[in-house]
C-alpha cells in the first residue's frame, strides 16, 4: 500500500467516525427532547435544533482539512462577513448607476407631491 493510498484510507475512516458520531449524537438528540426542558413555568427544549448539538459538516471539513492541504470549506469562503458586504455594496452601486434604485430623498418628495 503506498503513502497516498494509506492516506486516503485514513480519510476515509475519519470521515467513517464522523457519520458514526452524527448517529451517536441523533440519538442524544431524540432522548433530550423526550426529557430535558428549561424554565420551570414554561418549560421548553434546550436544544430546538439538531445543529446545535452536533455540526456534522464543521467535523467533515475538520477531517478533510487535516488530510488535504488546500481544502477550503464552500461554507467559510462564503461567509466572510466583510465580503458580503462589499459584495451588496458593489452590486447597489451597481444598480443605482443604472437608475434602478431611486435614492430616499426623491422617493419621499415623491410621496409629498402626490
Amino acid at each position: 500500500m503506498t503513502l497516498v493510498e494509506y492516506q486516503l484510507r485514513m480519510e476515509a475512516y475519519q470521515l467513517k467516525r464522523v457519520a458514526k458520531q452524527r448517529d451517536i449524537f441523533m440519538q442524544a438528540f431524540a432522548n433530550q427532547i423526550v426529557k430535558s426542558t428549561k424554565g420551570k413555568n414554561n418549560p421548553k427544549p434546550v436544544y430546538t435544533k439538531f445543529d446545535q448539538l452536533f455540526n456534522e459538516e464543521k467535523e467533515i471539513n475538520k477531517v478533510r482539512s487535516e488530510f488535504e492541504p488546500d481544502f477550503v470549506a464552500e461554507r467559510n469562503k462564503e461567509q466572510i462577513p466583510q465580503k458580503i458586504f462589499a459584495k451588496r455594496l458593489a452590486e447597489f452601486h451597481r444598480l443605482k448607476k443604472a437608475g434602478q434604485i431611486i435614492p430616499l430623498s426623491e422617493r419621499r418628495k415623491g410621496v409629498n407631491n402626490v
